[in-house]
């Protein structure tokens, strides 16, 4: 479709408060297709990783073509939110921890 090759970067900022994906207009990722729910997903850094999570949307989330509640991501994940397919590509960030 006309949407085919965007690309979305979520930077560190955003990944901190979650990046909302869906249908309304207000989302972080509009996604304008029936098949897509008004609030779908969400994605964030978690202490674990990065993490999609489906926000109870009526199609799902899928990554990997496996329905989810939530999942951490995986550079390759192939995510669906309704008709959309995506890849999530995740570059090598060094992190710090506290000691």
């Amino acid at each position: 479709g006309p949407s085919k090759g965007s690309r979305f970067l979520l930077s560190g900022e955003s990944l901190q408060t979650g990046v909302s994906i869906g249908r309304n207009k207000e989302s972080d990722i509009f996604l304008d297709d029936v098949t897509v729910s008004r609030s779908h997903a969400r994605i964030a850094k978690t202490v674990a990783g990065i993490e999609i999570s489906d926000s109870g949307s009526l199609n799902g989330t899928y990554v990997n073509n496996i329905s989810l509640g939530e999942k951490i991501l995986a550079s390759g994940d192939e995510i669906q939110i309704g008709k959309f397919h995506m890849l999530f590509v995740s570059s090598s960030i060094q992190s710090t921890k506290e000691k």
